[in-house]
């Protein structure tokens, strides 16, 4: 494995990376005047927000990156009158943003599925769970979404959270209604803060509540996986504790409390690689899915150093 880091002018707690090896990052703030930037062939491009929608201040945040071909989706915050900053999706890049929908009250995921329909996800401001398509379907639910993903028979698939668990379903468009097909609880005390399709046909998740990485079959069955560093996936923090899949199917993940980044194969082995800056807090990460591979395969974000990291395999 070799790591080569890029010294950036923010913090990058999400990325998304595209089969050409450029990457898109950016920072969870709540406006500020910046937005989402990229990284190709040595120089960087910076996109400014649109313009805050009506009632609001200026943009900024972003909260999730979706690098399809064309156009990018991100999730951005633009400030309000109170704490919350106001979140919504923008699309373009490439030096233009735009105010794009769908949208949802508090949106946390977006995603292209295989037909080319958006999806996003999240929360309703009465606390339950919500999506919308770009093709006008919509579905509530009793557990917020934490994330959407691609997964099992190239289908969509969505982690839920309410008080009391998490939640790992598959999702289908009917009648103009999202709704579950099936639906796996996970065992108590487990949680599922980030999930990617692995190679071997299973959905792998990080496990904050027990330093683990967790797994799930297409059955519902589920293995988890002790990392070797104590407490590796460090705290809640923006951008959660992410996990990819590389485009030779392998699975990455990020352990910021250990200042490295994880790589897990389908039998639970382990193996572990530092990040060169000390303190450098890895969260974000994101694979190119381009195939066959190509150099770099995977991209890293660094809180702390502000810095993103290209890494070959």
């Amino acid at each position: 494995m070799h790591l080569t880091e890029y010294a950036v002018d923010a913090t990058p707690q999400y990325v998304g990376a595209q089969p050409d090896g450029s990457v898109y990052f950016g920072f969870g703030a709540n406006g500020g005047g910046s937005n989402l930037y990229r990284y190709a062939g040595g120089s960087f491009t910076q996109t400014p927000p649109a313009a805050p929608p009506s009632g609001f201040g200026p943009g900024g945040g972003v909260y999730s990156i979706t690098a399809t071909p064309s156009p990018v989706y991100w999730l951005s915050a633009y400030s309000g009158s109170g704490f919350a900053p106001y979140v919504t999706v923008e699309c373009g890049a490439n030096g233009n943003a735009a105010l794009c929908g769908p949208t949802v009250d508090q949106p946390t995921s977006v995603i292209g599925d295989s037909s080319g329909v958006l999806w996003v996800g999240g929360w309703s401001f009465s606390g339950n769970g919500l999506i919308t398509t770009s093709t006008q379907a919509t579905g509530q639910f009793t557990g917020g979404i934490v994330q959407l993903v691609l997964g099992p028979g190239g289908n969509v698939w969505g982690v839920f959270q309410d008080p009391t668990n998490y939640e790992i379903a598959e999702l289908t468009i009917a009648n103009g209604s999202v709704s579950v097909v099936q639906d796996f609880v996970l065992p108590s005390g487990e949680a599922a803060g980030s999930v990617t399709y692995g190679g071997d046909g299973a959905l792998w998740f990080t496990d904050h509540q027990r330093g683990a990485i967790g797994r799930m079959d297409a059955s519902g069955n589920f293995t988890e996986y002790p990392l070797p560093s104590s407490n590796g996936l460090g705290l809640p923090w923006y951008g959660l504790w992410q996990i990819a899949t590389a485009c030779d199917g392998t699975v990455w993940f990020t352990e910021p409390s250990a200042n490295a980044i994880g790589r897990i194969d389908a039998k639970g082995d382990i193996h572990e690689f530092p990040v060169l800056s000390a303190n450098s807090y890895p969260d974000a990460i994101a694979a190119t899915g381009a195939t066959p591979c190509s150099k770099p395969e995977l991209w890293i974000g660094e809180q702390y150093s502000s810095k993103i990291a290209a890494v070959a395999f």
